[in-house]
């Protein structure tokens, strides 16, 4: 992860009511987290990433496509967007305007398509996500056959 993945995170973290934001692997290693206040506790995130894996890998299994899941709990809520090869999750406050969320999310995936897709132009002579704008478009998973 670089300070472009940090800055995404920055700008997720800027919005009212978003208490911690994580990128996470697929595999559920948490690639990168940062938290407001400190409330939540790293080995908390840790699992939840690990939980959102599981998660993850268990509807993958069934051949669903997930892109974005928003869980509602007593206290808090959790977004999380999927990518080919992670998730991002934010935690906000109950009380927070989760459509700007949602927004925020949308903003986030196409800033993350095009992260990946540097990275794989550095390998490659070609982009790799050719078409993507803005995060409009669905992303398929590749799937060994």
């Amino acid at each position: 992860m670089d300070n472009k993945d940090k800055s995404i995170i920055d700008k997720i973290l800027k919005i009212a009511g978003v208490n911690a934001c994580a990128v996470s692997s697929l595999d559920g290693e948490v690639l990168r987290y940062e938290t407001k206040d400190g409330g939540i506790p790293p080995n908390l995130i840790n699992k939840v990433s690990s939980e959102i894996s599981k998660l993850f890998a268990s509807y993958s299994i069934s051949s669903i496509d997930i892109s974005s899941l928003y869980l509602n709990f007593e206290d808090m809520n959790i977004i999380i967007n999927g990518f080919g090869s992670g998730f991002i999750f934010i935690v906000s406050q109950k009380n927070s305007n989760v459509n700007l969320l949602k927004m925020e999310t949308s903003y986030l995936e196409s800033e993350f398509v095009k992260i990946v897709n540097e990275s794989l132009m550095g390998i490659t002579s070609k982009p790799f996500a050719e078409g993507i704008d803005s995060g409009e478009q669905n992303f398929m998973q590749k799937k060994d056959e």
